[in-house]
């Protein structure tokens, strides 16, 4: 079977379908936090080898660790059983795993269009065809953006195509972020530095999440699928690569405070929880997992903060953030019980309206929708 990928979706669809699931996990533990050291974070969750054979493919995943589908040519075990439940649940909604072959046809019968390349790439994790996207429409934000974020490429390249991603979004803030992010990793501090003061000037913030969620879901109805079974699948794993990013980046700034003059310590603090504060508001909050990272980044402006320096955020104390994502935690576990993929078992027929929902509204918009129409279980 195809192997195909853990992202942002399924772990918080995940952890809410099972008791104990992931996103309890993710959310009791006050310092169980996304991290992209070694440490006990969301990456233990989403790099734990052979977590399952539908879900291979991790958007929290180490530089250069990604292979194409099936490479491996080894069956791994499966350690969280309740994957294998959303994946039987995906193939009774109408999901089709389609093949290369498959996959070949529809690029040749969309005259391999830019978001064709992408939506095959995706499924598939084929790098070639995410680089024959922006070879096909090298102006395409969407195909821009994609390979900048992820790290199965040369740091070179990304920041080229983060640049010019940021010439044709001017105001887009994520580009900055990226940029500042991979000049950082070039040790150009004085460009990511000017990259980061730029980025909290920009008024936009775009991810390109539901537009990888649509390509995908045209691309799975166009090779077999359902439309309900393609939305469903999409909303469930549409990755999320820049928010490894944003974490790096974040830890870059902690350790380059920890040695920083107070003065500039203070501002950088305030630049950390600046770019967290994004996370958790406009679009990207609709959208749990940013939320978390958002508020594990602000968290980290906070640590060790001297007693007698400025707060990161204007008004805000350690001790009202604790409380207001303590709050936030405790409000996430109650609205995923019970959560979308229980709600759905128990009503088929609110698939395809509650997966579109998730790419036009968020999680949160959709998941209430389903709450208010669907049947609870185990009526």
């Amino acid at each position: 079977m195809t192997e195909l990928p853990i992202t942002r979706t399924f772990l918080t669809h995940l952890g809410a379908a099972a008791a104990g699931g992931l996103i309890i996990f993710l959310l009791v533990a006050k310092d169980t936090q996304p991290d992209p050291s070694g440490n006990r974070s969301l990456r233990e969750v989403t790099d734990r080898p052979g977590n399952s054979r539908l879900l291979s493919r991790k958007s929290f995943r180490a530089p250069g660790s990604s292979a194409s589908v099936g490479s491996s040519g080894k069956e791994q075990g499966n350690d969280f059983p309740e994957m294998e439940e959303a994946e039987k649940f995906l193939q009774q909604a109408g999901l089709h795993h389609p093949s290369r072959s498959e996959l070949e046809n529809y690029l040749s019968s969309r005259n391999h269009s830019a978001e064709a390349c992408l939506a095959a790439g995706l499924i598939l994790q084929d790098t070639e065809l995410l680089k024959e996207a922006l070879e096909r429409e090298p102006s395409n934000p969407h195909a821009l953006f994609t390979l900048a974020s992820r790290g199965d490429f040369p740091s070179s390249q990304r920041l080229a195509w983060a640049a010019q991603l940021h010439e044709l979004q001017p105001e887009n803030a994520l580009a900055s972020y990226l940029i500042a992010k991979l000049n950082w990793e070039a040790g150009e501090i004085d460009s990511a530095l000017e990259s980061l003061d730029r980025a909290h000037q920009q008024t936009g913030f775009e991810s390109f999440t539901s537009e990888s969620m649509m390509a995908v879901t045209d691309a799975l109805r166009a090779t077999g699928s359902s439309p309900g079974g393609a939305a469903l699948y999409s909303s469930l794993t549409s990755e999320v690569p820049h928010l490894s990013e944003l974490l790096s980046l974040s830890r870059n700034l902690q350790e380059y405070w920890q040695k920083a003059p107070p003065g500039e310590a203070a501002i950088l603090r305030e630049q950390n929880a600046a770019l967290g504060a994004r996370l958790t508001q406009g679009g990207e909050s609709e959208f749990i997992i940013s939320e978390l990272v958002g508020l594990a980044i602000q968290n980290t402006a906070y640590e060790d903060l001297p007693q007698d320096a400025p707060l990161p955020r204007d008004g805000i104390d350690s001790q009202q953030l604790e409380q207001s994502i303590e709050q936030r935690r405790s409000e996430i576990r109650e609205f995923y019980r019970p959560g979308p993929i229980e709600l759905l078992r128990a009503s088929p027929d609110m698939i395809e309206g509650y997966a579109m929902r998730v790419h036009a509204l968020g999680e949160l918009e959709a998941l209430s929708w389903l709450r208010s129409h669907a049947q609870p279980p185990g009526e």
